[in-house]
């Protein structure tokens, strides 16, 4: 197996957790970073480590990898200082806060020896993991529409939205769009190229109408165009709903999706039975088992799988120095819909381009796309 990837782990909010099952997905956790005194004194006491108020000494730590979860929207310049360092790095959702930040982060891991990975956890759910298996093996033909839904509980956001220090307080809602996303990108393997946007309002009075116009509400709806020529209709947020993620791909040859009610993790399959009479389908519904875990595990599908299963193809492509299939090519897509929406919904909702910043001519384009919208107060 080789000797344990060493990891750093920055932000500690949610950065603890991970930090705890990279340990159990094989790392070697050698040192932590937070600015927030007692979250980094009890997590680097906890694990053992060094811990670390700034990113400077903390990237000057000797390790090989490091995990960045902290705020929404400093992922990329904390990504590209590792990178430079010949660091393997796992940043968390979004990859970047601009295009022109996406075109600097592309290029820095290209030039890097370490390799970057997107910390998107929903694409390995076991739910969309068996979809990718069975769309891989052509069950439904070829995607023609998907839709998709990440929703929390409002009561969630009320108290980050209104303390001016957290992220969420001054991210544009449709910015936070991958967990929505990322698993009809991972399953199909197609790309966004076009995007309208809408903010959905927290009210119907005037005033907060034109909020939402300007980005400002608790969820967004996203019709994206993908390089296939399929549509998909994906909403995140803050609805009632409590925390929930649903996907339905219809293909030419039959449908998938999560059930929505009763238990979210059970999978649905319909199918045209190709050597059977004309007209026939089959249909299966079933609880998909991740093939990693032993049949005598408790509860295989419960908190942290997806995330386990994520950091193990992390420590895989960190050891090897291998690109894994959440790279940051998958990131900066996906994150940069966000900010095309946002646009969008600025110029009332009309279809706008989400350039393939793979192309040398395009970034050259947009390197200097520092773009990031000014919101109005929620």
């Amino acid at each position: 197996m080789g000797k344990a990837v060493r990891v750093g782990v920055l932000g500690l909010r949610r950065g603890a957790a991970l930090a705890r099952l990279a340990q159990q997905a094989g790392m070697q956790v050698v040192a932590v970073c937070d600015r927030d005194d007692r979250r980094r004194q009890e997590a680097a006491t906890a694990l053992g480590v060094a811990g670390y108020r700034d990113v400077e000494p903390f990237l000057d730590h000797p390790m090989d990898a490091v995990i960045l979860v902290n705020d929404f929207d400093q992922h990329a310049p904390v990504a590209i200082r590792a990178l430079e360092r010949g660091l393997s790095v796992m940043s968390e959702t979004a990859a970047c806060r601009t295009l022109g930040e996406g075109v600097a982060l592309l290029e820095a891991a290209e030039r890097s020896s370490g390799v970057y990975m997107f910390a998107e956890n929903y694409p390995y759910i076991p739910f969309a993991r068996e979809m990718r298996r069975r769309y891989q093996a052509g069950d439904i033909g070829e995607v023609r529409y998907a839709e998709a839904e990440y929703l929390d509980e409002p009561a969630d956001l009320a108290a980050m939205v209104h303390d001016r220090a957290h992220w969420r307080a001054h991210l544009p809602a449709t910015y936070y769009c991958t967990h929505s996303l990322a698993p009809v990108a991972a399953v199909t393997g197609t790309r966004p190229v076009q995007v309208s946007g809408f903010v959905v309002p927290t009210a119907s009075s005037p005033e907060a109408l034109e909020r939402a116009r300007r980005g400002r509400g608790w969820s967004a709806l996203l019709v994206v165009r993908l390089d296939n020529g399929a549509m998909f209709k994906s909403l995140h947020g803050f609805l009632e709903a409590s925390q929930q993620s649903w996907v339905r791909l219809h293909g030419d040859r039959g449908l998938m999706e999560n059930l929505r009610h009763g238990d979210t993790r059970t999978l649905r399959v319909v199918w045209d039975v190709v050597d059977g009479e004309d007209g026939r389908r089959a249909e299966e519904v079933f609880l998909p088992w991740p093939p990693e875990f032993p049949a005598t595990t408790a509860d295989p599908l419960g908190d942290g799988v997806a995330e386990t299963l994520m950091l193990r193809d992390f420590a895989s492509a960190a050891r090897h120095r291998a690109a894994p299939d959440q790279d940051v090519y998958f990131g900066v897509e996906l994150s940069i819909t966000g900010i095309q929406a946002m646009r969008s919904s600025l110029a009332g909702s009309v279809p706008i381009e989400v350039p393939d910043l793979r192309r040398p001519d395009v970034r050259r384009a947009h390197a200097a796309d520092d773009w990031f919208p000014d919101l109005p107060e929620l």
